[in-house]
Order: C-alpha cells, then structure tokens, then sequence
C-alpha cells in the first residue's frame, strides 16, 4: 500500500513522507475466511489481541464506517484503491 503528501491520494493514504507499507506475513488473521491462498494484504495480517467473531465484526463494521466518513468530501469510493499503491494526477501520471 502507498502513502504520500499528495492532494490527489485518498484522505486514508495521506502521509507526510510517501512510503510503502507491506504486510510480511502469511494469513495470520483468523476471522478472514475468503482469500486467494496465492495473495497477501493488510486484511491477512495477525491482529493485536484475540477478538471473538463478534468483537472482530463489530471492529470491522466501525472501519468500515469510519472509511467511509473520511472519504465522503468530496465523494470517493473505496473498492479504487484495494489494487492501488498510489493515486496520481493525469499531468504526473503522464511521465511514467
């Protein structure tokens, strides 16, 4: 995943310094039942404590949520950025 001070990344990427953030692991989390056995993101990391099924739907239903507030200005969509390190404008793209 990819973080910058770019106006142009969404509000949940923004960072100070650009960087990128990997997941190192295996699938470590066990509430995430789906996944391609192949493929390793943040949703596959060890979480910080034991939480039951319930305490860990109620976690992720509150990000859910709180992702969504914090892209609702101006109206962004999440599912954009689930295969995107980085988001560019077209004037910056151009020169890759």
């Amino acid at each position: 995943m990819g973080f910058g001070p770019f106006p142009t990344m969404p509000v949940t990427r923004r960072a100070p310094y650009v960087c990128l953030a990997t997941w190192p692991g295996g699938h470590e989390n066990p509430h995430r039942k789906k996944f391609a056995p192949d493929m390793l993101d943040f949703l596959d990391s060890a979480l910080p404590e034991p939480l039951t099924s319930e305490q860990y739907r109620v976690v992720w239903n509150s990000s859910l949520k709180r992702t969504a507030e914090l892209l609702s200005e101006p109206p962004d969509d999440s599912s954009f950025y689930r295969r995107v390190a980085f988001r560019l404008s077209g004037a910056v793209a151009r020169r890759f």
